[in-house]
């Protein structure tokens, strides 16, 4: 057995919470625009400015599809952006906005869910109003909890998108590339609500091609995975060794 020395008399305990529902004044800590493994969107980390949830982190999604374009306006529009232009992802890390915290859950445990962004600058009627937009979505949220699963078949493509990045959670998970798939939309997202989104995926997900690519891809992708990459292997024989590796159940495209 062994004994492991620590010293954690100077270590801060960690400050991750989950802020309540509400209104926040937050400051922008980082913005990734990823645009790999079929992402197409902009990671956007908030840090809660001052209150009780001083420095908790919150996590939302906007995507750079049409179909999602109302979130990216949103969010020029909180930083007083031109309607069009180019996005300079470091130069608004730091910016603060308001951020509505909405009521979410994942795997039965509470978390928070970033809604509505807004200029910092919103007036004091404009806080007020969205403060009751927060306390009815709050209470709707408690009785549908209480219902059945919602149900997705009459909801549009943006509000199925919605759901999915303003959760961090959601987001993560989702691969990405169906961003005008009804069916794949709704299947995901019923089968996060029934816990069983892990499985969903795995049964869903599409078959990779490897023939299509070349040698130095395929060596480049076993590297990746930190498999081994034999010296003067066949192109058949590196195929194989990634399609051996896919059908362990993981993720293979899987950002590390």
């Amino acid at each position: 057995m062994a004994k492991v020395k620590y010293d954690n008399t100077n270590v801060e305990p960690s400050q991750f919470k989950q802020p309540t529902p509400g209104l926040y004044t937050a400051k922008i800590d980082e913005a990734n625009h990823r645009s790999d493994d079929g992402h197409n969107d902009i990671e956007v980390v908030f840090v809660i400015d001052g209150g009780e949830f001083d420095g908790a982190k919150v996590w939302t999604y906007v995507g750079l599809s049409e179909a999602s374009g109302w979130k990216l306006l949103e969010l020029t529009d909180a930083l007083g952006l031109p309607k069009k232009g180019e996005l300079d992802t470091n130069k608004i890390v730091n910016k603060k906005v308001k951020i509505k915290i909405n009521p979410d859950q994942w795997e039965g445990e509470y978390r928070a869910r970033v809604g509505r962004i807004s200029p910092l600058t919103a007036t004091p009627e404009d806080d007020a109003e969205v403060e009751a937009e927060t306390d009815s979505e709050e209470t709707a949220t408690e009785e549908a909890s209480a219902e059945e699963a919602a149900d997705y078949s009459e909801w549009e493509v943006a509000e199925l998108l919605e759901v999915i990045t303003d959760d961090s959670a959601l987001a993560e998970k989702y691969p990405g590339g169906y961003d005008e798939d009804r069916d794949y939309l709704t299947g995901f997202l019923e089968a996060a609500d029934a816990n069983e989104l892990d499985e969903w995926l795995a049964e869903n997900s599409e078959t990779v091609d490897y023939t299509t690519w070349d040698t130095a891809e395929l060596k480049a992708e076993l590297e990746r995975r930190g498999l081994d990459v034999p010296k003067r292997a066949p192109k058949s024989k590196l195929i194989g060794l990634l399609e051996e590796n896919d059908g362990d159940g993981s993720d293979p495209f899987e950002s590390e």
